[in-house]
């Protein structure tokens, strides 16, 4: 749904509403079956899933967004769960690294751009 409002920042380079125009049925007919989209703004867009999670890639560009994906990633993932992350310590988007930091969250980078977190 695009960039929400609510987490943007003067320091952000992305603006509220960028990539609002994406088309959720075009990524759901590129996805394997076992995928889960949902349209929206995260995470009030997720409350319908209750699932542990083993694995998920945070693309959020903002640092507040990213906050609030660990936030609401952290307590739902199995032990040994990974968290890829993109943008981290991309000048574009320099929240992301700050808000992983800020999580103290042990993150490996495994090519340039992206890290994961493995969750104990």
């Amino acid at each position: 749904a695009g960039q929400p409002s609510s987490s943007w920042s003067p320091r952000d380079r992305h603006q509220p509403g960028d990539f609002g125009d994406t088309d959720i049925e075009l990524l759901k007919a590129g996805m394997p079956k076992n995928v889960t989209l949902i349209a929206g703004i995260f995470p009030e867009s997720a409350t319908r899933l209750h699932d542990a999670i083993c694995f998920a890639h945070v693309d959020m560009d903002l640092e507040k967004s990213t906050e609030d994906a660990i936030e609401w990633l952290e307590p739902r993932l199995v032990s040994g769960g990974i968290v890829v992350f993109d943008d981290w310590l991309w000048p574009q988007c320099p929240g992301v690294e700050r808000a992983i930091r800020r999580a103290e969250l042990a993150v490996v980078q495994s090519v340039p751009l992206l890290c994961f977190w493995r969750a104990q």
